[in-house]
């Protein structure tokens, strides 16, 4: 089964195509995203997809560069609660190996590692995302998130004292130089930062003992989420697609990159069905929106999926033995059918 990434991941990558007259839309249609589908950061899109999307994207604007670009662009925040954490521990040690052991949470198929050799240590990053090998532009990235973290760390003025790429040298190397103002090292092993070990050492001024210990629960919690059952997962991915009118067991299961029978399977060995799940998703979300939202019941039809207003009404009062316009008038009376 495929890994799943946030959203987040891809925060920033349409303005950064447009910059480099690409068209954003286009490279995302052929692995199966959506821009749509980039408007909720904790939207669930296939890790094998979002690798794809950065080599076209790479590709198609003749850009080598294009996934340090994006890594720089996104900076700490595309971490969203784990770059949270980060900045809430004691000194940069700590904050980089709440990286290394959560990392998980933002791109499962992202292994992060510090290691110390003597007066020197290595902030590395690879990329073992299943179905791709080893990507240069998702690999990039990293490093130039991992530039934004230090920097964040340790002041804008800060380098690295050498950079590791598994890629081989560029024809252009001008902007990794721009960045990093470091000696360059390609055709590694790794991909890392290098930098002096005393800077483990250095508080984070703005660390917050309780808020970290919020954020530690909150990312066990998530993680301990993520661990769970199929049927959670794919729940998840049916609340991320339902607005946007492609919401089927077939699309799930690509974007899962599992056959549709095995899919099913998984689901009947824990008790659940694809046609359960999404209806107990869409009843919810009902619900919610026809006692909390002013929302038009067209609206509200077409955020659950359903292209003609007639048939989210045989849904809900086949589900509630009541149309929704007549639920609607009995919680929300001073609003009237609308």
């Amino acid at each position: 089964m495929d890994n799943l990434i946030r959203a987040a991941a891809l925060m920033g990558f349409p303005e950064l195509v447009e910059e480099l007259e690409g068209d954003p839309a286009a490279i995302l249609e052929q692995v199966g995203i959506s821009l749509e589908q980039l408007q909720q950061s904790e939207t669930l899109l296939s890790a094998t997809a979002f690798v794809r999307s950065l080599q076209l994207a790479a590709d198609h604007t003749r850009c080598p560069d294009f996934g340090l670009r994006l890594g720089l662009r996104q900076g700490v925040d595309v971490l969203g609660p784990l770059g949270l954490l980060a900045r809430q521990c004691a000194d940069v040690k700590e904050a980089l190996m709440m990286m290394s052991r959560y990392v998980d949470l933002h791109n499962p198929g992202s292994v992060v590692g510090v290691e110390l050799q003597g007066s020197t240590a290595y902030l590395s990053y690879d990329d073992v995302t299943p179905g791709v090998p080893r990507n240069p532009q998702m690999c990039d990235l990293a490093l130039g998130v991992a530039m934004e973290l230090m920097t964040f760390f340790l002041g804008k003025d800060w380098r690295p004292n050498g950079v590791f790429f598994g890629h081989k040298k560029p024809e252009d190397i001008r902007y990794y130089q721009k960045v990093f103002n470091a000696p360059l090292f390609f055709d590694q092993e790794v991909y890392a930062l290098s930098i002096h070990a005393s800077a483990l050492d250095v508080s984070i001024s703005a660390a917050d003992p309780e808020l970290k210990d919020f954020f530690v629960r909150y990312v066990c919690e998530l993680q301990r989420r993520n661990q769970s059952n199929l049927a959670s997962t794919v729940e998840h991915l049916i609340r991320s697609l339902l607005s946007t009118g492609h919401c089927s067991e077939a699309r799930v299961a690509n974007i899962l990159q599992i056959h549709p029978r095995t899919l099913q399977r998984r689901l009947r060995e824990e008790g659940f069905s694809f046609k359960d799940l999404l209806a107990q998703v869409r009843s919810e979300l009902a619900l919610s929106y026809l006692s909390g939202s002013e929302a038009s019941l067209i609206d509200i039809a077409t955020v659950l999926g359903y292209s003609e207003l007639s048939a989210f009404s045989r849904f809900f009062k086949g589900r509630f033995g009541l149309s929704p316009s007549e639920y609607k008038r009995q919680n929300m009376p001073w609003i009237g059918n609308r």
